[in-house]
């Protein structure tokens, strides 16, 4: 049966503990790949392209991928809030 109203607060609290897991592995990914570019290209790629690439270029994405891993906590976290109204409003 589908719901006109209300929540599956179950299956809210599911889907929001999968979103924290996509979260931590947005994180992690961006955590692996910094340390590749500040690492092992930043000492194989020499020369004004590799400089702006590792001192401007890349740092705006690493802090576009740790702000993705931050909103997705963000919906984490309002996802079980509101799964826990509803079960107190049900109850």
């Amino acid at each position: 049966m589908a719901i006109t109203h209300g929540m599956n607060v179950e299956q809210i609290r599911s889907d929001a503990k999968k979103l924290d897991t996509y979260a931590t592995t947005i994180q992690t990914a961006a955590d692996s790949a910094n340390k590749l570019v500040t690492g092992s290209i930043a000492t194989n790629w020499q020369g004004p392209d590799a400089k702006r690439f590792v001192g401007t270029t890349w740092p705006a994405h690493y802090k576009s991928l740790k702000a993705a891993a931050e909103a997705l906590r963000a919906v984490s976290k309002t996802l079980i809030a509101e799964a826990q109204a509803q079960q107190t409003t049900s109850s």
